[in-house]
Order: C-alpha cells, then sequence, then structure tokens
C-alpha cells in the first residue's frame, strides 16, 4: 500500500472520529455503551445505527448520495416481546415514532402506536411548552396536515393528532342545513348524484350519505333479458367484464353477478365429446370439465409455464400476467391456486417467466430507490426535467399508489428535496392567504398566465396547472364569488363553491 493511500485513510479516520465525537453529547442511547461499534453486538443494535447516521450527516449535507444505506433491524410476524421492549425502550428515550420506524421496521404504524401507548404515549404531550402545542393546533386548524407540521415543529404527529383529538377541533368539512336540503330536491327532481356534484362542487360519497339517512332512493335499474343474454354472449366470444360495459354501458358488477349466477362460462367446441348438453341449449354454455392433473402436476414450473402462457393466447393479451380475477373469471381456479400455493405468488411467478405485472410486490413502495425510479420515469415521460411533479399531474394518468409511496417517505416537499428537484410553485408561510393582497397578486399572475387578464380562474383551470394551493385558499376565503367581488375579478358562471349555485338560484 502506497503512503499517498495511507496517509488518506488515516485522514478519513481522523475525520470521522471528530465527527462521531461530535455527535456523541446529543445521541441518545439506553444501552449505556461506554465504546460503541467495538463489540459483535453492536452491529444489531438500533442505537449505534442511529450514531451512525448521526455521524454520516455531520460528515456530508446529503450522506445518502455518498455513504451505504445502514439497514434497519427487521423482526418478522407474529411479534415476539423483543421488539415490543425494544420499541417502547427507544420511545422512553426521546426517539419519535418516525425515528423508531427508521431504526426498526414496523410496517404498522397502528401495531407500534398500541405498544407505545402501553408505555404512555400521551404522556409525553406534557413535555412540550403551551406555545408550541398552540402553534400545532392553530396549524392543524389551517388544514395543515400533520406531517407538515411535524416537519415544521419536530412534534410527533400522533402527539398532534392526540392534542386536535382533546381539543376537539374538526376539519371536517360542515355544510348548512339548506344546502343539504336542496341537494336532496335536486335528486328528488330527477337529478344525479354525480349531477349535483357538477352543479354545486359536493362530493357525491356525501351526497350519498344524506340520501341514505333521509331514506331517498330510486329502484335498482331492470334489464330485459335480451341485455342480458347480449352480454353473456359477449362473455362467451371472450370479452373482459370491464370491455362488455363499455359496448353495452351496463355496470361490471351486475354483469360478473349475472356469470356467476348463471356459472357460464367460454364456450368449448362443440365437437368436443362430452358437450351434448352444451348443444341440446344453444343459448346456455355448460361449464366444461377441467381434466385432473397428475400428481404433483403444479409443483413443477414448466407445466405452470406454460399454462399460463396457453391461456395468455386464448385470451389475447402475450406478455401480460393475468390478475387473480381474471383467471377466476376465465374459471382457471386451479391455476390461480398453483401460484399462490407452490410458487411464491403472482409477482415472483410473472419475474421468472418475463410477464408485466399491474400489481406491485408486498412493500414494494417502502424502498426509497424505488420511489426515485419510478418519479424519474414519470418525469422523463410525462413531466419537466428538474422539477417535482404535483399530486394532481400523478393522478391525471393513474399514479396514485406513487402519490401514495411519496406521502410515505415524507411528502412532496421532503422527497423533492431529498432528490434535488424544484418544486412547481413554493410553500408560503403560515397565513399568507389570509391577506387579500397576496391572494389578489397570485390570482392576478394565473390569470395572465392563463390568457385570461381580470378574469378570477375557474376550479377546472387551476386543477390543470397544478395549482391546488390556489384553489384551498379561494375555497377558505368564502368561495369563488365573494373572493371575485371582494378583490374585484370577474368570473365565469362555474359554480366552484357548493353554496355558489344555490345563492344564484334564488
Amino acid at each position: 500500500m502506497s503512503f499517498l493511500t495511507l496517509d488518506r485513510f488515516q485522514a478519513a479516520a481522523a475525520q470521522f472520529i471528530e465527527a462521531e465525537t461530535l455527535v456523541l453529547p446529543e445521541w441518545k442511547a439506553a444501552c449505556k455503551c461506554p465504546s460503541p461499534g467495538e463489540q459483535e453486538k453492536c452491529w444489531d443494535c438500533p442505537y449505534y445505527k442511529r450514531l451512525g447516521q448521526l455521524t454520516q450527516q455531520k460528515l456530508h449535507p446529503s450522506p445518502e448520495e455518498v455513504f451505504a444505506k445502514i439497514l434497519p433491524l427487521t423482526f418478522k410476524e407474529p411479534y415476539s416481546e423483543i421488539p415490543k421492549k425494544l420499541c417502547q425502550e427507544m420511545y422512553q428515550s426521546g426517539y419519535s415514532i418516525d425515528d423508531i420506524q427508521q431504526l426498526v421496521v414496523i410496517p404498522l404504524r397502528r401495531k407500534l402506536r398500541d405498544w407505545l401507548r402501553e408505555c404512555g404515549l400521551q404522556e409525553r404531550s406534557l413535555h412540550y411548552p403551551e406555545h408550541l402545542k398552540r402553534m400545532c393546533l392553530e396549524m392543524y386548524a389551517d388544514r395543515c396536515t400533520v406531517r407538515q407540521i411535524e416537519n415544521e415543529t419536530g412534534v410527533p404527529a400522533d402527539t398532534i393528532t392526540d392534542w386536535a383529538y382533546e381539543a376537539k377541533i374538526s376539519r371536517k368539512r360542515q355544510y348548512p342545513a339548506e344546502t343539504k336540503q336542496q341537494c336532496l330536491e335536486l335528486y328528488k327532481m330527477g337529478h344525479s348524484s354525480e349531477d349535483i356534484h357538477a352543479m354545486t362542487g359536493i362530493h357525491t360519497i356525501t351526497i350519498g350519505s344524506w340520501l341514505a339517512k333521509a331514506g331517498i332512493g330510486r329502484e335498482q335499474k331492470r334489464y330485459s333479458e335480451d341485455e342480458k343474454l347480449c352480454c353473456l354472449t359477449l362473455y362467451q366470444e371472450g370479452k373482459l367484464s370491464p370491455e362488455i360495459e363499455a359496448v353495452t354501458g351496463i355496470k361490471q358488477a351486475t354483469i360478473r353477478y349475472w356469470i356467476r349466477r348463471e356459472r357460464w362460462c367460454r364456450e368449448r367446441d362443440p365437437d368436443v365429446e362430452g358437450d351434448e348438453g352444451a348443444k341440446n341449449k344453444p343459448g346456455k354454455v355448460v361449464r366444461p370439465a377441467v381434466p385432473r392433473k397428475p400428481l404433483n402436476y403444479w409443483k413443477d414450473f414448466e407445466n405452470l409455464e406454460r399454462e399460463i402462457l396457453a391461456l395468455n393466447q386464448d385470451r389475447g393479451q402475450v406478455g401480460i400476467m393475468p390478475t387473480a380475477r381474471e383467471l377466476k373469471e376465465f374459471g382457471r381456479g386451479d391455476l390461480q391456486k398453483a401460484i399462490s400455493k407452490h410458487h411464491h405468488g403472482f409477482q415472483t411467478v410473472a419475474e421468472k417467466i418475463g410477464l408485466a405485472y399491474r400489481q406491485k410486490r408486498s412493500r414494494y413502495w417502502y424502498d426509497f430507490e424505488t420511489v426515485k425510479c419510478e418519479l424519474f420515469a414519470f418525469i422523463k415521460e410525462h413531466g419537466i426535467p428538474g422539477v417535482m411533479p404535483t399530486k394532481t399531474e400523478l393522478e391525471s394518468v393513474q399514479k396514485g399508489a406513487l402519490c401514495r409511496a411519496i406521502d410515505l417517505h415524507g411528502g412532496f416537499p421532503v422527497v423533492a428535496k431529498k432528490l434535488k428537484l424544484k418544486l412547481s410553485y413554493g410553500r408560503k408561510h403560515r397565513g399568507y392567504w389570509k391577506n387579500p393582497d397576496n391572494l389578489r397578486a397570485e390570482i392576478t399572475n394565473v390569470a395572465e398566465q392563463l390568457g385570461n387578464p381580470g378574469v378570477l380562474p375557474t376550479h377546472e383551470e387551476l386543477t390543470q396547472i397544478g395549482r391546488t394551493d390556489l384553489n384551498s385558499a379561494i375555497s377558505d376565503n368564502g368561495g369563488w364569488s365573494s373572493v371575485a367581488r371582494k378583490l374585484g375579478f370577474s368570473y365565469s358562471r362555474q359554480y366552484n363553491n357548493p353554496n355558489d349555485y344555490f345563492r344564484e338560484k334564488e
């Protein structure tokens, strides 16, 4: 080894020792280890792992880019008392729930919270000063998420939720009785829940709950025997229930109910021996008898692969792994059972054969590298290089799972910071939107951007350009008609605010 290399090793070791010495005073460890890292058991100690994370942060501002990832401890279900006591000990030492989940893999936050409540989870809220508690409650009342509050104040999300529950602060939207009654009247006049949602902006689920409580409903639609036979014939020809719904307009649930009730399946060749019953009943297809496979047939992966590829040829979807529901619709429960029982599930089989599979493996999104790859793939295909996409942009191309994965790793601002991506718009300080001058300036900029100076943008226009923050600000300041009147904007008569529709009717 050359002297130059040796000098570099010694310099790196000295730098590491200096960084570790600086973080030792702020390191919290219940193990009271006098010499961390010098014993073999330290490698499986979550406190030593935390010391390593703190040292990495001291050595480099973005440690995940230059250092190896420190893997957390992993325990398998059913959990023993060891991980439970370890998590309780860490919490009592001052670690937050998020810190514990980074160092010990407990996927279910509810399970971890139940363990911590046994050792006084709620009591720790008493250790925070009153002004900090009041600040958190104000931000919660301003509709900030608990994750955002936790990132800004450092108070754990569960503690914030407990405070909000004790203070009886609810962010559930309340509608006046007049609004509710007007919606019920519109439904009685013949409008559907979707029509009322388009007119008022009230969610269809809310309208449905009002109708159920009022005992108002319409009779279930009755279909003729010809419509029913048409759907079953299309199914017999090889079409799936979503395709039949697109052709006939009849809902998939109704089509599947008819298929189960009539015990229909794909038609076989009528010349095959044993189909005399099918010949005698031209309108009815009897479920064919699946020949029994030899003993241990499904344990052989080659047999399974051959059956799946043949089925793909029959259904016209070569290169795509069928789902459990599709196998059930095709009457191939034997194939579904073999995949789950003998070959470790659909995802594993799809990877071995080289087929695309629409569903993700369990815990697929827990790996941040996976989220990073999926996010950059979306940006390359649909987004702007270097800019973090918004939730609306992801959901517009059916990427809701990626949105939830981003929330799992701290939310859009945190993930954007980790990946050095710019947000499409900057976060505003608390109380920014309550200032009418700020609101007027933001609306003016957006109106000019849309080519409609002096006109208040609609809800749909703001959603399309990703300005959900401005959407929420207008709603919180009284709605579109109120903001237009107060700030001097004209606006099109689209009822962005639920009360605008009824106010116009009056």
